[in-house]
């Protein structure tokens, strides 16, 4: 309607769907998830590694020492998310697994009348 204001705010209303998105891709997908981050910590770690490993290449000594210590810390982290998003996937498959079982344990709804008829 002309003249009326939206409730709607663009930015807040689109972060909170993308978070939802997000917890929602950390539960029902926890490998993939993680393995995106792992993917970022990877690149990041690549990003901030290889001038120092070049650096020792070429001068055969190291300047940059935070540099390096960050880059190792990255790529430490990049192991950890995906052994988590391994860990997670198995959790998550076996939550899934015990909602399947319970949902076959009752019985169909037609049967349920067959047994109060009788």
């Amino acid at each position: 309607m002309e003249g009326s204001l939206s409730k709607l705010s663009t930015f807040r209303d689109g972060i909170k769907i993308f978070y939802a998105f997000v917890l929602l891709m950390k539960e029902v997908k926890p490998f993939v998830f993680f393995n995106y981050m792992a993917l970022w910590a990877l690149a990041l770690s690549n990003w901030f590694g290889f001038p120092v490993i070049a650096e020792y290449f070429k001068d055969g000594y190291v300047t940059q020492i935070p540099r390096w210590i960050l880059s190792v810390g990255m790529l430490t982290a990049t192991f950890v998310m995906f052994v988590v998003g391994l860990i997670l996937d198995s959790v998550a498959r076996g939550r899934t697994e015990q909602k399947r079982i319970a949902y076959l344990a009752v019985p169909p709804y037609n049967r349920i009348f067959e047994k109060a008829e009788n």
